[in-house]
């Protein structure tokens, strides 16, 4: 059970990082990700919130949803 909780740590930190690495090369993205995950914002709501269209913000979190999926895949058991 110890080697479960090692790498749930270990998914966190990652996530994390990768996180913090989209907030430093696209704010806006990760903003994005942020207001739909922890506020529970619509795409709509974020759009007016940010200034941008619906469409802009789908981009964004698709966009977003790639880069933080190609820096976790190769995170042993994340994201498979």
């Amino acid at each position: 059970m110890a080697d479960l909780g090692e790498r749930h740590r270990l998914d966190v930190l990652g996530l994390n990082e990768a996180v913090e690495e989209l907030q430093r090369l696209y704010p806006r993205q990760a903003h994005v990700v942020s207001l739909r995950f922890f506020a529970g914002m619509t795409n709509k709501e974020i759009g007016e919130h940010l200034g941008v269209s619906e469409t802009t913000v789908e981009n964004d979190f698709r966009a977003a949803r790639a880069f933080l999926h190609s820096r976790l895949a190769g995170e042993e058991g994340f994201l498979k």
